[in-house]
């Protein structure tokens, strides 16, 4: 091993006598050895335990392990930011869901659990000036999104009024119909929602100044069956009602309006049905329907004003809860003095505020403007402009979209919709417990708070990177929060409308459709499942989750409670990661950690200082900000050790304004695979910086083109298998990536299906990008039975000739100015790099790459 590996002491950590390296911290004995603390100090505080804690719990696969044995949750938590620097302040908020205190301190993480008969997990307890007990709480969020126009003298002071919106519902179900979290469905079909209960849906709210703990004001709303309906309340707390007869057909437009007349003492309502795209439809009559007041009845006008729920209990510093919330889409929201006729509520209805109507003319809200803010605009002379609140869709299908187009860039008024829905959640604004100064000299590294509740523990990692400005290491392990932040909270029984091609034993290839549920994914026992399937509106998370009403989550946000960031959490997304972790610490090799947020935040400045940056095992999402870095830093000579498959996949836009949240619109197979139902292929164009959605490639930035291969397969359902060496191993140029390694078949082991190559899976391709002098050194052998996405709209049988088998292709390329890219196209190819002590074949590729990479001798591009 070359000096270059090591890591050269920081100036402001402590001496050498007092703080051993990262090296010394540890020795392994294998994957499930025990790590050995040495010397007295780490850095600002004492080593309290010469041993690291190793997991003991039972069991494999779940449904092979007795995991009723494992501890239930009663604890649980999460701190902002994810990542810091030295000086930098981290705070952790927890929720206990049983009686008694807690205890916290503070490990460094080394590898995490895949599965618990495993004991593969290892950390290093350190001390912390927040390490104590501390009284449990139970903390609640407030999820379901909306829009908030601020309490006005204007809005005060109104009498008469006409309340109207065009109304898409999502959910409605049927007298005696129930909602079912998991179905035997696919995305977008009916029947998913929250988990199977007797429960029934609420009501769902249009627009009002309803306060839920008082009994007091207005709401425009549907009832429990799907019916308009309206009602007020003055300040004592009697409630007058008025219900249309039919229910709003599900998924078709309405024009819904409601007025209160207090000259006439009535109430009035009505709901039309919009042709507009389903012209072809069967008419729906309009209804309409008026209701006498006793005397004295009037609404109370005060409180804020919200779209698409109604508002909720109060909860401290924060804005108060979304109640009643619309599963659905609102267009054109209008507020009007008076109890307009039919006609003029067709008149205010429109993408103008009519002159002859100005006057009357409260609040006239379009949803087309400023898409991708958190603002909505009032076009009135008012300005009574609202925010959003949890991240509603918008960029989406209107009444007024004809499917003329495709792209809310081009015609925004066909996109001045805004969807709510029950489960979304940005932040769930749980109280601080205790604050995390990260002290100077602390190593760059994974970190984790550690929760004790009773008999559960529970982890709250946290990312460590040098002082801004600085490296610690000639090699940077770029951390995939991006990618962490897609996956939170994954639905257990997420399901995919997945075409698969499927060999026959007579060699054929039929074409079949199923759905993906393993248990690896989410990571979660049973236990954890339960416990999600309670909580699953209030925790929030990424975008492998199903609404209420139909479709998946397209917004990810960090500021949620996160099951899937664990150390004991199956074979994806940080579990996973520590394979690289545990290997550079039994290797003796110091790299610092780094964050794609951080990426995001600095580009290129963060990457450029490195002699070579290494990927982990799925950096599946990416912005184009972050891949303008990697490319960037590419172009200035960086190396680059990709070592995962599916990565740099999807466009992944962070929100301008709001930190922490990432968008994800999922266009494959017409929309039908990842858009949730017909309108995902018509809404493909990014809400948060207006640019196409889905595929990098389809959006024309391959993977390809950056790292040499793209993800092409994905077998789940087969063992992983080992690559086999191609003719194109023996070029001069890869002598050095197989210096010591013997035999041709490589990583016919491991710890992701015992092989290296599998899970999901990235090949070359010349035609897309892949550089025309990159070598091919290594291939998966075959999978046996292909199990696989059909990338490029293939679900059709007779594109089946055109599809390649799955494949994991080991490439390398050179670049300009000296550098040059390795990757392994695998997301099994560090669950292999442990086998035998760390001394096997895909353990001396990867260290042989590493040390030329570190290595500034630039590599030089072959000749035309």
């Amino acid at each position: 091993m070359t000096d270059d590996l090591n890591r050269s002491k920081p100036k402001d950590s402590a001496p050498e006598s007092k703080s051993p390296g990262r090296r010394d911290f540890m020795k392994a004995s294998g994957a499930a050895g025990i790590m050995a603390a040495v010397g007295s100090r780490i850095f600002a505080g004492e080593a309290k335990a010469e041993t690291a804690v190793v997991s003991s719990a039972a069991g494999n696969y779940w449904e092979q392990e007795d995991w009723r044995a494992l501890p239930k949750r009663t604890i649980l938590g999460y701190c902002w930011p994810w990542h810091a620097r030295p000086g930098d302040t981290l705070d952790f908020k927890v929720s206990t869901y049983a009686g008694g205190p807690y205890e916290a301190d503070l490990v460094r993480v080394i590898h995490g659990n895949i599965w618990p008969a495993q004991k593969m997990q290892k950390e290093l307890e350190l001390e912390a000036p927040f390490a104590r007990q501390y009284p449990g709480r139970h903390q609640i969020s407030a999820p379901g999104s909306c829009v908030e126009v601020p309490e006005s003298r204007g809005l005060n002071n109104i009498k008469s009024f006409t309340v109207q919106s065009y109304v898409f519902p999502s959910l409605i179900l049927k007298k005696g119909e129930k909602l079912h979290h998991y179905p035997d469905t696919y995305i977008g079909h009916e029947g998913l929602g929250i988990e199977e209960t007797e429960e029934v849906i609420d009501e769902q709210t249009l627009v009002a100044r309803w306060d839920e703990e008082a009994g007091t004001g207005w709401s425009l709303y549907l009832d429990r069956q799907g019916r308009p309906s309206f009602k007020i309340a003055g300040s004592n707390g009697k409630t007058h009602k008025i219900i249309l007869g039919r229910p709003l057909l599900k998924k078709r437009w309405f024009l819904v309006a409601a007025s209160y007349d207090a000259d006439s003492g009535s109430l009035k309502i009505s709901s039309e049905h919009i042709d507009g795209y389903f012209a072809n439809e069967y008419a729906v009559r309009p209804q309409s329907a008026t209701l006498a007041l006793p005397a004295g009845a009037k609404p109370r006008q005060k409180g804020v004003l919200r779209f698409g729920a109604t508002t909720g209990r109060k909860r401290g510093k924060y804005y108060r809860a979304p109640a009643q919330v619309l599963n659905g889409k609102l267009d054109s929201v209008r507020l009007t003095h008076g109890a307009l006729s039919p006609k003029e509520v067709q008149e205010v209805s429109g993408l103008v505020v009519p002159k002859k109507r100005a006057l009357k003319v409260i609040g006239f809200w379009d949803f087309g403007k400023d898409i991708g803010t958190t603002k909505v605009h009032d076009l009135s002379k008012n300005n009574l402009h609202g925010e959003t609140i949890n991240l509603p869709d918008r960029g989406v299908t209107g009444v007024r979209f004809d499917g003329s187009i495709t792209e809310w860039t081009v015609k925004p008024d066909h996109y001045g919709a805004c969807a709510f829905h029950d489960d979304d959640l940005y932040d769930a604004q749980w109280e601080t417990d205790f604050s995390y100064k990260v002290p100077k000299g602390l190593p760059s590294g994974i970190y984790a708070v550690r929760l004790k509740h009773g008999d559960f523990i529970e982890h709250i990692p946290f990312f460590v990177a040098p002082p801004k400005g600085r490296t610690t290491s000639k090699a940077a392990y770029l951390v995939p929060t991006v990618s962490y932040s897609a996956y939170s909270n994954m639905d257990e029984h997420f399901s995919l409308n997945i075409p698969i091609a499927r060999k026959q034993f007579d060699g054929s290839t039929k074409i079949e459709k199923d759905h993906f549920v393993h248990p690896s994914v989410a990571g979660l026992s049973p236990h954890e499942a339960a416990f999600y399937a309670k909580h699953r509106r209030e925790l929030g998370g990424g975008v492998y989750r199903n609404h209420t009403g139909g479709g998946y989550h397209w917004h990810a946000t960090q500021k949620v409670p996160n099951l899937n960031l664990k150390l004991a959490a199956g074979y994806t997304k940080l579990c996973m990661d520590t394979f690289l972790t545990d290997w550079f610490y039994a290797k003796g090799i110091e790299v610092d950690i780094i964050t794609d947020d951080m990426m995001q935040a600095e580009g290129v400045d963060l990457l450029k200082n490195y002699n070579v940056i290494l990927n982990g095992h799925h950096p599946e999402y990416y912005s184009s900000e972050m891949l303008d870095a990697v490319e960037g830093y590419l172009d200035q000579g960086g190396r680059w050790m990709y070592l995962g498959g599916n990565g740099y996949c999807w466009t992944t836009p962070f929100h301008p304004t709001l930190d922490g949240v990432v968008e994800v619109r999922k266009n494959v197979g017409g929309g039908l695979l990842f858009g949730g139902d017909y309108w995902g292929v018509q809404q493909a164009v990014n809400e948060y910086d207006g640019r196409d959605a889905g595929l990098w490639r389809s959006a024309h930035r391959p993977e390809q083109r950056t790292v040499g291969v793209g993800w092409v397969a994905s077998p789940y359902s087969t063992q992983s298998v080992p690559y086999k060496r191609t003719e194109a191993a023996g070029d001069t140029r890869a002598a050095f990536i197989f210096a010591g390694v013997k035999g041709e078949l490589l990583g016919s082991f491991g710890l992701s299906g015992n092989g290296a190559a599998g899970f999901e899976v990235d090949g070359a391709s010349f035609d897309k990008g892949t550089p025309s002098h990159a070598l091919i050194v290594a291939r998966s052998t075959d999978f046996g039975k292909p199990w696989h996405f059909m990338l490029g709209g293939l679900e059709r049988e007779e594109f089946a000739p055109r599809f390649a088998m799955p494949r994991a292709d080991m490439t390398f390329f050179e670049t300009s100015k000296g550098g040059a890219v390795f990757s392994v196209g695998s997301m099994s190819y560090i669950g292999s790099l442990s086998h035998a002590g760390y001394d096997n074949n895909i353990s001396q590729i990867t260290l042989n790459v590493l040390s030329r990479f570190m290595d500034k001798k630039p590599f030089r591009m072959p000749e035309g």
